[in-house]
C-alpha cells in the first residue's frame, strides 16, 4: 500500500478493486486518506481524502455498485457521529446530507436486502440504539432497541433469510459477551438467539457459509487473552455448537470464504501484537481445519480478498509495528 496503516476497512468493487481508507499510520496519526488496488496492474493509486480522519470506522458498499458509505470511529481525540459516501466514478468523498444520530466506533455496517445499511453495536453514547441508512431519503432511521446494551467490536453477519447476526462484542467495562441476537429488517426489531455462543469473544471474525451457517473464530476473552476456539450458528436451531479449534485464532482475525468453499483463516493478535504466520483452511463438510501454508508477514487488523484463485491480504500490524505491506496467499 501507499501508506502504513491499521484499524482500517476495506471493500472489495467491482473488477476486483479494493478501497481502503482511514486508520492509524506507522507514525500514530489518525489518516483520512484513501487509496485503490488494481489487481490488472497490481498497483495502488490514491482515492482522495476522507472529509474527516478516522479509525475503527465502517465502510460498506452500496446496492447501486457507486457509492461507498463511511460511518462513524475515532480520531484518537473523540468518537465520531459524522459519515461521508465515497463515489467510485467521480473519485470523491462527500458528508452525508446528515451526521448519524450519535456517536459511534468499533461497530458494525450490514448491507441488507433492501438496499439499507445497517448500523449495529460499537462504543456509544445511548447504549442499546441501532440504526439504518435509506439511501433513497439519505436519512437515518432508528431500529427497535437491541437487546444487549453495549456490543463494542462485536460482528454482525446478514442471513439467508435476510436477518442478520450479531454475535458477542464487549460491554461498557470491556467484558466481552457470550449472547447474540438477530435484527429482522421486516419488522425492524431485535430478538435473542434461542441459546449463548459457546465462548464469550470481541474483536473476533464471523462469517457466513454456503449451508447458511456462520462460522464464529478467534477474539478476546475477560482476561484479555487470545481466544482460538471456534463455533457455529446454526439457524435451524437458533443455536450455537462448539467445533474443533484452529491452530491460532487472535483479535482482528481473517476469514475469507473461497470459491471451493472451504474458508481461509489468517490468525489476529495477542495482547502484545504477536501474530503467528499459520494460515489454515476450514472445511464446512468434515468441521476440521487444515494447516495449509504461512503468511511472509504476520499481522492483524488487515484484509484478505480474494482475488482469482488467490488472496490477497495487506496492511494491518505487529509487534514490529505497522504495516504497508501485501502479500498473496495461493491455492492450486
Amino acid at each position: 500500500m501507499s501508506t502504513a496503516r491499521t484499524n482500517f476497512p476495506a471493500v472489495k468493487l467491482v473488477n476486483d478493486r479494493i478501497l481502503v481508507s482511514g486508520g492509524k499510520s506507522s507514525s500514530s496519526n489518525i489518516l483520512s486518506s484513501s487509496e485503490i488496488f488494481t489487481p490488472s496492474s497490481s498497483s495502488w493509486t490514491s482515492a482522495g481524502s476522507m472529509t474527516a480522519a478516522r479509525q475503527y470506522h465502517a465502510m460498506t458498499l452500496l446496492a447501486n455498485g457507486n457509492e461507498v458509505l463511511v460511518t462513524g470511529g475515532d480520531n484518537n481525540n473523540s468518537t465520531l457521529a459524522t459519515a461521508e459516501l465515497y463515489n467510485i466514478n467521480s473519485g470523491s468523498w462527500s458528508s452525508t446530507s446528515k451526521p448519524m444520530p450519535e456517536i459511534r466506533t468499533t461497530h458494525t455496517s450490514t448491507l441488507l436486502n433492501n438496499n439499507r445499511v445497517l448500523i449495529a453495536g460499537g462504543i456509544i453514547n445511548t447504549t442499546q440504539t441501532a440504526i439504518y441508512y435509506d439511501p433513497t431519503t439519505s436519512d437515518w432511521v432508528q431500529t427497535g432497541n437491541m437487546i444487549a446494551s453495549y456490543r463494542e467490536a462485536a460482528t454482525a453477519t446478514l442471513l439467508n433469510d435476510d436477518r442478520v447476526l450479531v454475535t458477542g462484542g464487549a460491554t461498557a467495562s470491556k467484558l466481552p459477551r457470550n449472547t447474540a441476537e438477530i435484527y429482522n429488517p421486516t419488522t425492524n426489531t431485535w430478538t435473542q438467539t434461542s441459546g449463548n455462543m459457546i465462548n464469550s469473544r470481541f474483536y473476533h471474525s464471523a462469517i457466513r457459509l454456503p449451508d447458511g451457517n456462520v462460522l464464529i473464530v478467534g477474539g478476546r476473552n475477560a482476561s484479555d487473552t487470545t481466544v482460538s476456539s471456534a463455533e457455529l450458528y446454526l439457524p435451524s436451531s437458533n443455536s450455537f455448537v462448539a467445533i474443533d479449534s484452529p491452530t491460532y485464532g487472535g483479535t482482528q482475525m481473517t476469514l475469507t470464504l473461497l470459491a471451493n468453499n472451504f474458508v481461509l483463516a489468517t490468525p489476529g493478535g495477542d495482547k502484545f501484537s504477536n501474530c503467528p504466520v499459520l494460515s489454515e483452511l476450514y472445511d464446512p463438510t468434515t468441521r476440521k481445519w487444515l494447516k495449509t501454508g504461512f503468511l511472509n508477514v504476520g499481522r492483524q487488523a488487515n484484509f484478505a480478498f480474494p482475488i482469482s484463485n488467490r488472496v490477497l491480504t495487506c496492511g494491518g500490524d505487529n509487534a514490529d509495528g505497522i504495516l504497508d505491506s501485501c502479500e498473496y496467499l495461493s491455492f492450486d
